[in-house]
């Protein structure tokens, strides 16, 4: 698996999250920002804040897509009538 490959499907996967659940997707990208900042200038009440908020996003997420889980499911549909033969 090639760079490009990893990048399409790094970017599919972001999208579709955003997508799904944008609040926890949002509020997680926040605690990245802030870890990454923290990180880069050894403050670490920005890298607990940050954490803190990655967490509560990642508990979030899984919150939500246990709860509207069974909606994702695919509905089953009627298949079209066969053609006579």
């Amino acid at each position: 698996m090639g760079p490009d490959e990893m990048d399409y499907l790094w970017h599919r996967l972001l999208r579709k999250s955003y997508r799904r659940y944008p609040i926890p997707s949002v509020i997680f990208t926040m605690g990245l920002v802030d870890i990454a900042i923290a990180g880069a200038n050894l403050r670490w009440p920005l890298l607990i804040a940050g954490s803190a908020m990655a967490a509560i996003a990642l508990v979030l997420h899984a919150h939500q897509r246990r709860r509207w889980g069974a909606d994702d499911a695919p509905s089953e549909r009627l298949q079209p009538p066969s053609a006579p033969s």
